[in-house]
């Protein structure tokens, strides 16, 4: 990086652990279409080929849904004036409640994003066998499920 057109150099970028495994993860996609290009030829995928994918989408949404979550903690930070939207001036607490509400749904999507990226991981069906996505994933059960595992 040159030093010279932004006046200051901080080093290389750290990249996360999230983001190492949702670049291994597209990586993984990417091998398995190239390896498996008959199937795509007719718009089809072996198991194994499509739990990789939901695994990196899920990794995806999950870096997402952290990035919206920093962004939301900032900007509830700087709620300290109200704020006027067309014809109505919004108080401070109505923003404060408005961005707690996101925040909630954020770490909802959280949960639901790691507890489904991690039911991919330790699938307990072999690969090649079809794989139903659960609905809705209750924490207790899951950790009482996969305690040994996890």
């Amino acid at each position: 990086m040159d030093t010279k057109s932004t006046g200051n150099y901080s080093g290389p970028t750290v990249v996360s652990k999230l983001s190492q495994l949702h670049i291994g993860l597209l990586m993984l996609t990417i091998k398995k279409e190239t390896e498996e290009a008959g199937y795509s030829a007719i718009d089809s995928m072996t198991f194994e080929h499509e739990i990789i994918q939901r695994q990196s989408r899920y990794a995806g949404d999950l870096q997402r849904v952290l990035d919206e979550l920093k962004l939301t903690v900032e900007l509830l930070s700087e709620t300290e004036e109200r704020k006027q939207a067309k014809h109505k001036v919004h108080e401070p607490e109505e923003i404060i409640n408005y961005y707690n509400g996101i925040f909630l749904d954020l770490v909802h999507q959280v949960k639901d994003k790691l507890f489904r990226l991690i039911a991919c991981i330790i699938a307990e069906k072999p690969f090649g066998r079809a794989y139903d996505e659960p609905g809705q994933i209750k924490i207790s059960n899951f950790l009482r499920k996969h305690k040994n595992v996890l």
